[in-house]
């Protein structure tokens, strides 16, 4: 069975968005064209995402190298971990988002961040 991981990273409602009906449609077809597939959907304004900061730098530092870890340290780790390793189980990953000021919204910058880790997703 795969698993699709489908990241929602804008919260406008769909009358007021382009990028959220592609989405919508997209995960709608998806669903029914591949029943079997377990699909995971996470948006990303739902979330509780802190900024990448002194903590989470040194944390996952320190945690790649079997290090003891502050308790500031440990709690953001934790929450960073908690999607890469969501995004790390999943078979197929599709990004819904729109482009705001030439750019992508914070928050789904905050949680690419999450996902590059040395040792996990790049070397």
């Amino acid at each position: 069975m795969t698993t699709v991981l489908f990241v929602k990273a804008n919260n406008r409602p769909a009358d007021q968005a382009v990028s959220v009906k592609l989405y919508e449609a997209f995960l709608a077809s998806y669903k029914e064209s591949h029943p079997e597939d377990t699909v995971v959907e996470l948006d990303l304004y739902n979330e509780e995402l802190p900024y990448v900061g002194v903590d989470m730098i040194n944390g996952t530092f320190k945690a790649s190298r079997g290090l003891e870890l502050t308790e500031n340290e440990a709690k953001v780790v934790a929450v960073a971990d908690k999607y890469l390793n969501q995004f790390l189980a999943a078979d197929k990953v599709i990004f819904g988002f729109p482009l705001w000021n030439l750019t992508i919204p914070a928050v789904l910058h905050t949680y690419i961040d999450y996902l590059n880790r040395a040792g996990k997703t790049f070397k």
